[in-house]
């Protein structure tokens, strides 16, 4: 007759290998989920990161250039220069038929000068009618249109709009 004790042994010894061939396996999952985990959170930050400094040079984009606006009786436009962020530039408003103009077609005399804060600018300008200063912000809306609104209007007789809607030329 077998020994109980020894049947007993035998099975706690096999329970032992089955537990420890099961469980050091899904140990060996753990760290492999837990390693894969830590990649996908250090990817998913880098995407996120890369996601936002993508959006800031967005805003950091140049707004040198000529922007327009016109209808059938009236135009303006602004030719801004542009170094790191500083803006100096000119403007051309011809408006109702031509019946009244505020521009400087020497774009060696600036009339407007400003600074880039982002996606916007701060900016004096000098109406060339009247050569009285006045404020202004340009704020972008996408990479080819901004929006100019006069904050401090000059003192004297200008035409330039207190509104406007311009599309990169």
């Amino acid at each position: 007759m077998a020994d109980p004790n020894l049947a007993n042994s035998s099975a706690t010894n096999l329970i032992s290998v089955v537990i420890n061939l099961l469980i050091l396996p899904a140990n060996n999952a753990a760290n492999l989920i837990k390693k894969s985990m830590k990649t996908l959170i250090i990817t998913f930050v880098n995407v996120v990161l890369a996601c936002v400094l993508s959006i800031n040079a967005t805003a950091q984009q140049s707004f040198k250039g000529t922007w327009y606006w016109e209808n059938s009786e009236s135009s303006v436009s602004f030719i801004f220069s542009q170094i790191g962020n500083k803006i100096s530039g000119v403007h051309c408003c011809v408006l109702d038929n031509g019946n009244h103009i505020d521009c400087e077609e020497d774009t060696t005399k600036p009339t407007i000068q400003g600074t880039v804060d982002g996606a916007s600018i701060n900016l004096s300008f000098t109406s060339t009618f009247s050569l009285t200063k006045g404020k202004a912000v340009v704020k972008r809306i996408d990479n080819n249109t901004i929006e100019w609104t006069i904050t401090k209007a000059p003192s004297g007789i200008f035409y330039i709009p207190k509104h406007v809607i311009l599309k990169r030329e």
